[in-house]
């Protein structure tokens, strides 16, 4: 008996969902069969997108990017 791994989706998978989802192109229902997932997915990838929207909006620095110094870069 073989041991069944779980399916990964691609970020931009997960989003085209997401939006279709906040968009209110169908029903999360629909979408769950359009995209053979379970219907919970589309729910839980809407909030997280919802809950993530505002740290596009953020001013000042991303905190991912490592500080870069210019006088180095240079030399």
């Amino acid at each position: 008996m073989s041991k069944q791994s779980r399916k990964q989706n691609s970020p931009g998978f997960k989003a085209k969902g997401a939006l279709e989802a906040i968009r209110e192109v169908a029903t999360e229902a629909e979408l769950a069969a359009k995209y053979q997932i379970h219907p919970s997915l589309i729910h839980t990838w809407k909030r997280q997108l919802v809950e993530s929207s505002t740290d596009v909006f953020e001013k000042g620095t991303k905190k991912d990017e490592p500080e870069v110094d210019a006088q180095e870069l240079y030399r």
